[in-house]
Parts: C-alpha cells; structure tokens; sequence
C-alpha cells in the first residue's frame, strides 16, 4: 500500500531567466521525507566523513549520512553560486505558496532547514514538528516561538505516557547544543567539497538561529511573549 504523502517544492529563479526547482516529499503520517533516490553517492555522503561528534550512529550499521543524501541535489546544483547571489524563491505546499525575493542563503537556508529536520538524522529528528509546521523565511522570534512550543506539546504526550514533563526547558537547551554541534560537523562536510559558499553559509545561517534560540532559552529571555498571553492571566484572576 502506497503511503500518504506531501510535499514543499522550492523553485528558484535567477538571472537571465535561470530556473532550478527541488520537491521535498514527506510522509505524510510521520513528515520524515522520502529518501532521494540516486545513481550516485558520493564519498562525502559517507556517515565517516567528517561524521559528527554527537552522532549515534555507526558506519557498520549506517553506510550513508541520512542528511547528506537528502541534500545532495541541493548542494551539487549550488556548488558553483555565491551566497550573495539574488534569486526569486517560490515555496508551494499543497494549502499555500509563498515567495520571496531574497539572497540564496536565505533561501537555500529555509529549503536546508526543512531537509535537516525530517531526513532521520536522531539528533535532529526532535525538529520534526517544526517540519510539520514548516514556515519559509521565519523570523527569529517566529522560530523561537515554534520550537518552544512544539516543545512543550512534546512534554505533554510524555506525561501523558507517565512521564515527568519538562517545563523548565532545560532539555530544549540540550536539544539546540546537540543541534550546533550537528550543524558545525556538516559544515565541515562542505567544508571539503565546496567550491563556492552558497550551501555553507545557508548552514551557517541556520546555526546562527539555532544559537540564538539557546541564548535566549538559557537567559531566559522569553519573557518578551508574556503579554501576548495575558488574557490567559486576567482570566486565572477572575477565578480567585
């Protein structure tokens, strides 16, 4: 029986009329994407090259990097752009389309991030929601707001599966640390094989985020949301 699935396709635009479109497939049930099918993998899809630190896998077990096989396409096509290069961006998903016109970090970055988050990487699959949600071109306080709560809905199922929830979001704090250091060893996967700096500095982007979001976890600086929530605190008032 065939699964269910969705998609987001990203067709970029450049100039002189240059067009490059990638379709993103996921399952629909679990919204981890379908591998990339391919002829050819190269050597630094390999789980052991430059495989990182965090990574709980094995070569013995796992040949390829779920990651890197996922993003192939995407780093081949762009190995010969500058990240400055400008470029249309159109998104489609089955409910909507967006677009924008923006730099090629920009939107390589928003294309990688989706990847990254639903590929079957164990580090990064706690990003999955967030895939689920998927959002092109987030703003900071956007992602931060996601993750955060698709964090606490996580913690929510655990207790109700018996498990203590997490409300002081340490765990999330762990999470972004493990997220870095996944994003620092697939920079030095491309690192090796780049010519020019399109896909790196998409990922650079992308850890720029994930930082910011443990700054502001371990700094507590969320308190910045309260007031959107004060009609939640008016009404627990009225009942004392």
């Amino acid at each position: 029986m065939k699964k269910k699935t969705t998609f987001f396709t990203y067709h970029f635009v450049f100039g002189e009329g240059k067009e490059k479109e990638f379709t993103v497939e996921l399952e629909k049930s679990t919204f981890q994407a379908l591998p990339v099918e391919l002829e050819n993998k190269p050597e630094w899809t390999k789980l052991d090259f430059y495989q990182c630190g965090c990574c709980p896998l094995t070569p013995k077990e796992t040949e390829r990097c779920p990651i890197a096989i996922n993003m192939l396409p995407i780093v081949e096509f762009f190995d010969n752009f500058e990240s400055y290069e400008k470029t249309r961006v159109t998104i489609t998903s089955p409910n909507r389309s967006y677009f924008k016109d923006t730099t090629l970090q920009e939107g390589i970055s928003s294309l990688i991030g989706l990847i990254m988050a639903s590929s079957g990487c164990p580090i990064m699959d706690k990003l999955r929601p967030m895939a689920y949600t998927h959002l092109p071109f987030a703003s900071l306080d956007e992602t931060i707001f996601r993750s955060i709560s698709s964090y606490l809905f996580a913690q929510y199922l655990l207790q109700k599966k018996g498990s203590s929830p997490d409300l002081e979001l340490k765990g999330l704090a762990q999470l972004y640390e493990n997220i870095n250091a996944v994003n620092q060893g697939f920079s030095k996967r491309l690192l090796a094989i780049q010519n020019k700096d399109a896909s790196l500095n998409a990922l650079v982007r992308l850890d720029c985020f994930a930082l910011s979001i443990h700054s502001s976890i371990m700094k507590d600086a969320l308190s910045k949301l309260e007031p959107i929530f004060s009609a939640y605190f008016e009404r627990e008032q009225g009942q004392e």
